[in-house]
């Protein structure tokens, strides 16, 4: 029985070809969405979405002194010659060590995603 499985796996490895697409741009949209929605659960789980929150909001709910701060924030980083407004902020946040899988598993999530909308 495992002789007839294994030539049945080469069998269909053998016609399975390499994946690809044609479509670049809209793989390349799912994947910035579905990396977005990774990166957001993982923030979530760190306990980071709170502040990632409070640096995208500039009016509203943000205290006048926390935009205050932000603001200077801005500006101390512009005068550094590094242009951002308070919404960049969260780029200041540690980087994920899971970022390279977090992004394949995007490419891969993408790429089926990009598969089903053409059937």
């Amino acid at each position: 029985m495992s002789d007839k499985t294994l030539q049945r796996l080469n069998s269909l490895l053998s016609i399975e070809g390499l994946p690809f697409t044609l479509n670049h741009a809209q793989l390349q949209e799912y994947k910035d969405e579905f990396l977005a929605h990774y990166r957001d659960i993982r923030r979530r789980s760190k306990g980071q979405d709170t502040i990632v929150q409070r640096l995208q909001q500039t009016e509203g709910v943000v205290s006048a002194q926390l935009n205050n701060e932000l603001l200077d924030l801005v500006e101390l980083l512009r005068q550094f010659g590094l242009p951002c407004k308070p919404a960049d902020l969260h780029r200041l946040l540690p980087e994920d060590g899971l970022a390279p899988a977090l992004d394949i598993i995007a490419t891969v999530r993408a790429y089926f995603e990009s598969k089903q909308t053409r059937s």
